[in-house]
């Protein structure tokens, strides 16, 4: 159920003040930048009856295309006291805290309006002049030490980027997700037709994944590649939901596939529930 058709049935329920007050102490709100404006009326109202915290960055904001987004000046700072600031980038404090510090300083950079140059970053910078040249990518692959990152225009490139070098690259999914909502319309629409919905999903994970040969004296797993053909079997008569998180959950398991990516991963599980 989406936020939109589940606000009319959260305002009503908000009226009930001695029921939330006695339900709970505080209410905490995570990734508060991604809120449009009915959640964070919610959330105003919420805050009216037990003391409320949201956690955010402005600067991390992905759903700039929703005509109901808020503007973190206006909307929340002016109704939320600042309580406290993160200084340290913790997801870099032990992997490489020179690329914390930088992207630390550049996050303020963007905040004023002032320039950027990723070549001043702590990192191997090299920029083609081809959209479709390829080989800056491989140029010195099995020496290079720490990861990669490979930045196109162009998503059927990425995909058959990620594809030829058997997932050494991953192919990142759009904000708009688009495959996957594809999917998800394949999906919706073919509540009686179990093998249609097999077929939806099978595209999908060939799509996403890229199988590699097993590789020489070690054989892939029958009894897993049995498991596999059984639940694909049975999604093709049941389409159900259940059927299908099973097939996902054993696809991402054999060894000849190259891991579907986390969040992926997850967007099609939430997707499929």
């Amino acid at each position: 159920m989406t936020y939109t058709l589940a606000r009319l049935p959260s305002c009503k329920a908000l009226s009930s003040r001695k029921v939330i007050k006695a339900s709970y102490d505080r209410v905490l709100i995570d990734e508060y930048q991604d809120c449009e404006q009915y959640q964070h009326l919610i959330a105003g109202w919420l805050s009216c009856i037990v003391p409320t915290v949201i956690f955010g960055d402005p600067m991390q904001g992905i759903f700039e295309f929703v005509e109901t987004k808020i503007g973190w000046s206006d909307s929340v700072a002016s109704y939320f006291t600042h309580a406290y600031e993160l200084q340290i980038p913790h997801r870099w404090a032990t992997a490489n805290t020179a690329l914390g510090k930088w992207i630390a300083e550049t996050r303020l950079k963007l905040m004023t309006g002032e320039p950027i140059d990723l070549r001043e970053g702590p990192i191997n910078y090299i920029q083609s002049n081809n959209a479709f040249d390829m080989s800056l990518f491989f140029d010195e692959f099995n020496s290079r030490t720490g990861s990669t990152a490979a930045i196109n225009c162009w998503r059927n490139t990425c995909n058959d980027l990620a594809r030829s070098t058997k997932g050494a690259f991953q192919s990142i999914e759009e904000i708009a997700a688009k495959r996957l909502m594809d999917f998800a319309e394949i999906w919706d629409m073919s509540v009686a037709a179990p093998q249609a919905r097999a077929d939806g999903l099978r595209s999908l994970i060939d799509d996403a994944t890229t199988r590699a040969p097993a590789p020489p004296g070690h054989p892939s797993d029958a009894i897993l590649d049995i498991e596999i053909s059984a639940a694909w079997a049975l999604l093709s008569i049941s389409g159900s939901a259940e059927s299908a998180l099973e097939v996902l959950k054993l696809e991402r398991s054999h060894p000849p596939v190259e891991n579907i990516p986390r969040g992926a991963y997850r967007g099609y599980q939430t997707g499929i529930k």
